[in-house]
């Protein structure tokens, strides 16, 4: 029953309330000190006296003395009798609501609190004798009922759940002192686990019909009160409400012996382990706490952590420890490490998988190290139980206790079981950080950290949006690295990551707020500029970011010359949905790449459909390689060694023969066909042409013996599919395998990062002949002359067009011939049209030759009229 208090008596007037049963149902009471000033007052006799508070004015107003000489009188009477122990009691009349008067007594009993006096008075109506003798009656009816438990404990709580009555059985079995509990919640002799299980009880109990009086035993645990230690209680629990005689719930309880508080704790334990077992264990630092709290309380020991063990298994830390005598988790534990080094005996034990069992670490020979450590010189006792996540020690539960004891097989049960629910806890929470990763991979890059594609659909979308309804200009940046894949395939992959990841950061600081950054994929990114005004400033910034990536430090150490291709779309004049500015941002990016490199491009729709003509093409180009007649033919050109001029062999040159556009050459369609991934298909078309026609040849010169080289795509020579092509083609016209020659550009080999060198040494293996075609276009990449089966070179036509004048042609084509004399590769030069430039080639060493001085591409038919006249 609330209570108004003084604030300044707080303390004073709740110990009081204890001590005095202040708040019993249906008395009024009131308490004061020494001088008679009223401290507090239970609802009752504010009820009685009504009006304002009394609180802090004199008793005699309350008790209507007529002067105050008379009080004093009265009042020191009363006092006097009251400290003798004698019946302190007067009948005086009290001023009631509304001004009526009540017939009263009045009973003083003193109490003593921090060396001071103070005094209870309990206010009976004696007008109301007929409800004395009923509360008489009462109370011995209560007596009669109760007397059956006098061996129990028995306690009568009110409606409140606070307890009226307690039986003398109350300390020796909880260890309580009655008059501390009387007036409280009887939950508060119990210890955490056994509150909650008791409030549970009661209220399926006062859910059920009155005549259904009694619950189902409990088994519960007292708190540690002055013996310091909880007691394993059973208790049954009586709805006694609607009994005149009690009108109250009454709780049987008893001691256990031994073996009952055995199989008391153990239910105890499998009750706890339910609990946590039934816990989300998605929030790793809660379920930590929460199961650390729990063994602290069940086994009724000093301390619980966790220790997390090191990838290295050599260095144990604590993650937490919760002590449970202050009841709090310890920060200044957090960290503190045991070392493999240090503590050879206890690691030992560990790795083991067993538990490490220590009664007294003053006698242990496991604990020995410890006596030195200033933080364990509390702990006495130990029970460390190592933590299994699928198979692996992650890491120790360690109870620890402060003062010896011998753990039983029930503490290494419960503690067993208990790191078992650890090792859940830690599996749930590494598969949410797992699922936590994944999330976040799905909308940013995973080296970056930068928004990823996904993320960067829906921010263009919301910023697309966002504009159109403001009528604002955004723009729309893609990025690309120059010679990236030169630094991926020489340097390799972890260079090409750092590169990648350093690329990002640069971006990030040279937009800062001026625009969005994501990974689009590979090393292509975007920045999305948001609401600008005028042009130039995406200009500007396109030029700030185009500065800020030329350079070569991009990854420390390593000398990394890259640049970067900027493509610029701007809403709305270059589309005013995702896709479109996408695509148009991507178009003007290649543009840049075109023009040279390292700038920027803003879309420009002339060079757009100039691009848009090159897809009809590759649309045209997909219809006439599924045509069953073929709109391809094939040319050759000779090649001749010009020491006698005798022809040693043919390159083969595809045409197409387009039904609008005329003849068209490979350098008009070759890239459209790769872009289109028709390529292979016109590989092995070519192929097989060409075995073909040897045979045609071979029909009219049965000793044709000059080889005719191929030409392949770059993508065709990263695909393990060539070889098989080759071999097929062989296979199917039985030509000689020497008779086949496969080129392939230097400008692919440098360009195309995913050559693949296995099939370059299975078309070695076959027979055929490899040629490195354009020498020197592609940054004179010397270090795929030595890993790559190359039978020949061929010099690019641009070194030999500058021949004899021009002395930088010159040196080039010499160091050319240096190379290839040192790797033993024959040399073709490429593109030789006149006779000054045969004599020179000639006279520095060069063999072979061919251009348009000895013959231009002839068709089929003229080949072995050719070589008649040539004497081949």
């Amino acid at each position: 029953m609330a209570s108004t208090v003084i604030p300044l008596r707080q303390a004073a007037v709740e110990s009081s309330l204890k001590r005095a049963a202040f708040e019993y149902a249906g008395v009024a009471m009131v308490c004061v000190n020494a001088s008679g000033q009223i401290l507090a007052l239970n609802l009752d006799a504010a009820s009685l006296v009504g009006g304002d508070s009394p609180i802090g004015r004199s008793v005699a107003e309350l008790l209507s003395f007529p002067s105050h000489k008379a009080f004093s009188r009265r009042w020191n009477r009363l006092w006097a009798m009251a400290a003798r122990g004698t019946n302190a009691s007067v009948e005086t009349k009290l001023p009631l609501r509304g001004g009526s008067r009540l017939t009263a007594r009045i009973a003083l009993r003193l109490f003593r609190f921090e060396q001071e006096e103070f005094a209870s008075i309990a206010i009976t109506d004696t007008g109301q004798a007929r409800g004395e003798a009923k509360q008489m009656q009462v109370g011995e009816a209560r007596a009669r009922a109760l007397a059956q438990h006098q061996t129990e404990l028995t306690v009568v709580l009110n409606e409140d759940r606070r307890v009226v009555y307690a039986s003398a059985a109350l300390e020796p079995i909880t260890g309580e002192q009655v008059i501390d509990v009387l007036g409280s919640p009887f939950e508060f002799i119990l210890d955490q686990p056994s509150r909650i299980e008791f409030r549970r009880a009661v209220d399926r109990l006062l859910r059920e019909q009155p005549g259904d009086r009694q619950a189902s035993p409990l088994l519960l645990r007292t708190r540690a009160a002055l013996s310091g230690h909880g007691r394993s209680i059973s208790c049954v629990i009586s709805n006694r409400l609607d009994d005149s005689r009690v009108r109250g719930l009454v709780l049987t309880a008893r001691d256990l012996g031994p073996a009952e508080r055995a199989q008391a704790r153990r239910l105890r334990f499998r009750e706890r382990l339910l609990e946590l077992a039934i816990q989300p264990k998605t929030d790793f630092t809660h379920s930590l706490s929460s199961i650390l709290r729990t063994a602290t309380e069940v086994l009724d020991v000093g301390a619980v952590g966790f220790w997390r063990l090191s990838h290295d298994g050599e260095v144990l830390r604590c993650e937490s420890l919760f002590d449970r005598a202050s009841d709090r988790f310890m920060r200044d534990w957090v960290g503190r490490e045991l070392t493999a080094t240090r503590f050879p005996a206890y690691f030992a034990q560990l790795m083991n998988r067993q538990p490490v069992i220590i009664t007294d670490t003053h006698t242990s020979r496991l604990t020995t190290s410890f006596s030195g450590d200033r933080s364990w010189s509390r702990v006495r006792a130990m029970l460390d139980v190592p933590v299994l996540v699928q198979g692996e020690i992650s890491g120790v539960l360690s109870l620890q206790h402060y003062e010896s004891r011998p753990w039983d097989d029930d503490d290494v049960s419960f503690a067993n079981t208990t790191s078992l629910m650890l090792a859940l806890a830690l599996e749930a929470a590494q598969r949410q950080e797992a699922e936590t990763r994944i999330e976040h991979l799905a909308w940013y890059d995973g080296l970056t950290g930068l928004p990823n594609r996904n993320l960067l659909r829906e921010t263009l979308r919301d910023l697309i949006m966002t504009a159109a309804n403001r009528k604002r200009r955004m723009a729309v940046m893609l990025i690309d690295l120059d010679r990236f894949k030169d630094v991926n395939d020489t340097l390799g992959h972890l260079v090409g990551d750092a590169l990648i990841k350093s690329a990002a950061d640069v971006l990030g600081e040279t937009v800062g707020d001026a625009g969005v950054v994501a990974r689009l994929g590979g090393d292509e990114f975007v920045v999305l500029v948001n609401e600008f005004i005028h042009r130039q400033e995406v200009a500007l910034l396109a030029a700030r970011i185009a500065q800020s990536l030329n350079r070569t430090d991009l990854v420390p150490k390593v000398d990394t010359q890259v640049s970067a291709s900027i493509g610029v779309a701007l809403f709305p004049e270059h589309g005013r949905d995702m896709s479109t500015l996408l695509k148009n941002a991507d178009a003007a990016m290649y543009q840049a790449k075109r023009d040279g490199r390292n700038q920027f491009s803003f879309f420009n729709p002339i060079r757009y459909e100039r691009a848009a003509r090159e897809v009809q093409l590759g649309i045209e180009l997909v219809k006439a390689v599924s045509s069953e007649t073929s709109q391809f033919i094939c040319e050759y050109q000779p090649q001749i060694e010009m020491t006698s001029g005798r022809v040693v062999g043919l390159e083969a040159l595809i045409r197409w023969k387009h039904p609008v556009h005329g003849i068209l050459t490979p350098d008009r369609f070759i890239g459209v066909a790769e872009v289109s991934g028709l390529s292979e298909r016109i590989t092995r078309w070519v192929l097989n042409e060409v075995c073909s026609q040897i045979n045609r040849w071979r029909e009219v010169r049965p000793d044709f013996d000059v080889p005719v080289a191929v030409n392949v795509a770059g993508r065709e020579m990263g695909s393990t599919a060539l070889p098989a092509l080759v071999r097929a083609a062989l296979s199917r016209h039985a030509i000689d395998p020497k008779l086949i020659v496969i080129e392939i550009t230097e400008r692919t080999l440098v360009r195309e990062s995913e050559i693949n060198n296995d099939v370059l040494a299975e078309l070695a293996a076959l027979g055929v002949g490899l040629v490195l075609d354009d020498f020197g276009t592609g940054y004179s990449m010397l270090g795929y002359l030595k890993r790559m089966p190359f039978t020949a070179l061929k010099i690019d036509q641009s070194f030999i067009e500058g021949i004899p004048g021009d002395a930088d042609s010159r040196a080039i084509v010499h160091a050319m011939l240096a190379v290839a004399r040192h790797f033993k590769l024959k040399v073709v030069a490429e593109g030789v049209e006149s006779i000054e430039q045969v004599e020179y080639m000639r006279e520095i060493g060069c063999e072979f030759a061919q251009g348009f001085f000895y013959a231009r591409a002839l068709s089929s038919g003229t080949i072995l009229d050719y070589l008649a006249r040539s004497g081949a």
